[in-house]
């Protein structure tokens, strides 16, 4: 077992990489800013209702819900004090952690990988329908992603040169990790995991280093880790909070959302090209191979552990390495069947993904404002027009505050002796069986679909409906 990379430190970068970087962050930022100012989607709203307006000494003594993604709240709330609540400001940091996750996932590839590798790593980064999703959302994903990046590349780096200074910089790096969302702790549980396992000699230094990112993360917290142990310990375990809990409903948000950033011919393409590239790094440098996965098996036994349901965006840090699989897998396609088949495959790979932009772009992740909009151009004077469930909740606190929201049968009752009709507005279908059970069973009993207003987030359909006879209170 050696240290690694294998190879000698990475020549500094000459002027032709130094312009396709620049060409390729440019790309990635286009990308990132255009329609940054669409709707706001559910867990959005929560955190600028909740956190984002609140002064930042109260930012960080408050955690209410996993929607507190700290150091986020702090970005977010800084950003909404410059420029002005909107979507667009709150969202800001994020697109800027998206962006600079572009050149830095490129400077860790070409560490640990051939220089066109990095090249075609970086344009995947820079085109990535998933990257852009979460670049684009006021949540501490993208954040995560870039740390995890950076504090890759560091630690590849101090293995390489043994110098404390690299070994601290990772420690901090990581832990500003854990403060933009807690997911990172298992990536600094799986690269301890990974050098233990995979090279000798370093056990004391990666000790140290990861347990001064946990001590970094924990000391952040200090001011809301009590409230942090009262939610996990009395947290509802379903719901849309809980996300999903089954393997096979995790499986199906797995492929639609896979599906949703590559098309399934890329889908497909992606996995066999990933399952090749993960296997040749594992016979050339068995960290890398390690530090690609183990994150992701940490993630998920410590959702079997606390029996919490999970959504597949709490393993977004494998999204970089996964890219980094893809390209090697392309790789060794070249090599076997035509020189040209690498370009060839990263190529379509490229096509799939820039392919799906359309239908990001065409939609929001949630259309609130859209909804809205068309419900009240065909409610009648007299009609009335209120949400249920969690998408009424969201009208309530941000694009609607004076519109009614139903939560049980009982609720459109009294809504519907005062109106000639009544026009309600929901979301989230899973959710609503779950929690709102009764009132989801009148309305489909009661009320007829009219409209559908589409989103990118998965079941984040607005449904319309509409009164279409008088209801039976009994019922």
């Amino acid at each position: 077992m050696q240290p690694i990379p294998a190879r000698g430190p990475a020549a500094p970068c000459g002027r032709d990489e130094l312009l396709f970087l620049a060409g390729a962050t440019l790309l990635g930022a286009i990308l990132r800013l255009f329609r940054l100012d669409s709707d706001l989607w559910l867990d959005e709203v929560v955190s600028l209702v909740t956190y984002f307006r609140l002064p930042a000494g109260e930012i960080v003594t408050s955690y209410e819900s996993a929607n507190q993604h700290l150091l986020y709240s702090l970005l977010a709330h800084g950003s909404r004090a410059l420029f002005g609540e909107s979507a667009w400001s709150v969202r800001l940091p994020s697109a800027l952690l998206g962006i600079f996750s572009i050149p830095a996932l490129y400077l860790l590839a070409r560490e640990v990988t051939a220089l066109r590798e990095a090249r075609f790593a970086a344009v995947l980064l820079a085109v990535s329908y998933h990257h852009i999703w979460f670049s684009q959302s006021a949540r501490g994903y993208s954040g995560m992603v870039f740390c995890v990046i950076v504090g890759t590349l560091l630690l590849v780096q101090a293995c390489r040169e043994s110098d404390w200074r690299l070994w601290a910089a990772y420690a901090c790096v990581m832990g500003i990790g854990i403060l933009f969302l807690h997911n990172t702790v298992f990536v600094v549980a799986g690269h301890l995991a990974a050098m233990l396992l995979t090279v000798r000699g370093y056990a004391r230094p990666v000790l140290t280093a990861a347990a001064g990112a946990m001590a970094i993360g924990a000391a952040g917290h200090l001011g809301v880790a009590d409230k942090i142990v009262h939610f996990w310990l009395t947290e509802e375990r379903t719901g849309l909070g809980g996300g999903v809990s089954t393997l096979s409903q995790f499986a199906l948000v797995w492929k639609l959302g896979l599906q949703a950033g590559f098309l399934l011919p890329g889908a497909l393409l992606g996995a066999l090209l990933g399952g090749w590239g993960w296997f040749s790094y594992w016979k050339s440098n068995r960290t890398i191979a390690a530090i690609a996965v183990l994150p992701a098996f940490f993630a998920a036994g410590a959702v079997l552990l606390l029996r919490y349901g999970a959504y597949p965006r709490a393993f977004l840090f494998v999204l970089p390495f996964a890219l980094l699989v893809m390209v090697r897998g392309a790789g060794e396609a070249g090599k076997r069947l035509h020189r040209h088949a690498a370009s060839c495959l990263i190529g379509a790979m490229i096509a799939a993904s820039v392919a799906s932009l359309v239908l990001l772009y065409k939609f929001p992740k949630q259309d609130y404002s859209g909804a809205l909009a068309w419900t009240r151009n065909r409610a009648g004077q007299h009609d009335a027009i209120c949400g249920a469930g969690m998408a009424g909740a969201v009208y309530q606190i941000y694009y609607a505050p004076e519109m009614r929201v139903a939560r049980t049968p009982e609720d459109l009752h009294r809504i519907e002796q005062t109106a000639s009709s009544v026009w309600v507005l929901h979301s989230f279908p899973r959710d609503m069986r779950l929690r709102f059970a009764e009132l989801y069973d009148y309305l489909e009993k009661n009320y007829e679909l009219v409209s559908r207003h589409p989103g990118t987030l998965n079941d984040g359909e607005i449904y319309v409906l509409r009164r279409g006879r008088p209801a039976d209170p009994g019922n």
